[in-house]
């Protein structure tokens, strides 16, 4: 997840023009670049990285092959982020009038297309990720998607990560899906949750924030949704209800709840569901003022 949240902590040092190098040579005669400790964000990049260009029906067109690429963290105390080793980086840039098109950025964890408008100082890139993260911000195999658009020096970035079989702050997890949008380094989380090892389910609602990658979250909330305690799932996702479920087989289930009682018609009490086919159920349920009710039920999920 480093990897693709370096990528937006970078465009950020890019907004600023603030980018220095230890030194990068450019070999016209064998037609490669080498960079040595280039300062790229919270990385220095060590890298030989191959080049030919051409003309070709008026656009000029360059390809970059590169390969044992090294990126190493500037501040060796660093723990939110690692030393980074790219098997392989290749590119397509194609020049034509005032358009850089960006026909591929490719390595094992990623692919970048998109293009540059030279004129306007506008860009549109959309990113896929995939890899295996193993660090100590977080574990997880991990796939995410990002658009990039805007002024070069002011850009939005929408995007989404989803993870499996991970860790996050010494929680394991099933799954940890963020979906965010915003200017870097803040951005804004929506429709992002958390599935715990046991089942329990948390919605994610606050902003990411790429300040401090060991903290990402700083302030975020995680308001539950599903909860298991003991074989029950506490059922919390509306403000006016709470209840326990437990799965007594794949027929029978067992339901207490309780409602808002301004809410007259759905009083605190108790339900037994039997599932006799499909979508039909006898139910029986028990109110808080003794009162019995049974009847058949049709429901798709419960």
């Amino acid at each position: 997840m480093k990897f693709f949240l370096s990528l937006i902590s970078s465009l950020v040092i890019l907004q600023s023009g603030a980018f220095a190098y230890n030194f990068i040579e450019i070999d016209l005669v064998k037609r490669k670049v080498v960079l040595d400790n280039f300062c790229f964000g919270k990385y220095n990049i060590n890298a030989d990285v191959g080049f030919d260009f051409k003309q070709e029906d008026g656009s000029f067109i360059v390809n970059l092959e590169g390969k044992d690429i090294e990126l190493l963290p500037k501040e060796e105390d660093d723990s939110s982020i690692g030393k980074r080793q790219i098997a392989y980086l290749s590119a397509k840039l194609v020049k034509k009038d005032n358009l850089l098109f960006v026909n591929y950025l490719r390595s094992p964890q990623l692919l970048a297309r998109g293009k540059i408008d030279l004129d306007k100082n506008e860009l549109l890139l959309d990113v896929d990720c995939s890899w295996r993260e193993d660090s100590s911000l977080i574990e997880g195999d991990i796939e995410g998607k990002l658009k990039i658009w805007g002024k070069i020096d002011d850009f939005l970035v929408n995007g989404s990560l989803n993870i499996k079989n991970g860790k996050y702050q010494d929680v394991d997890f099933s799954r940890l899906f963020f979906h965010f949008m915003g200017k870097p380094p803040l951005f804004n989380l929506s429709d992002s949750e958390i599935v715990l090892l046991d089942g329990s389910v948390y919605r994610i609602e606050g902003v990411m924030n790429l300040r401090d990658f060991s903290n990402i979250l700083p302030k975020a909330e995680f308001i539950s949704k599903k909860v298991n305690l003991a074989g029950w799932e506490l059922l919390s996702e509306e403000k006016s209800s709470v209840g326990l479920k437990k799965n007594v087989s794949d027929n029978f289930d067992i339901l207490l709840n309780t409602y808002d009682k301004g809410n007259e018609s759905m009083n605190p009490g108790a339900e037994v569901r039997y599932k006799i086919e499909g979508n039909q159920f006898l139910r029986l349920r028990m109110d808080d003022d003794n009162t019995a009710m049974i009847g058949f039920e049709r429901r798709k999920e419960f």
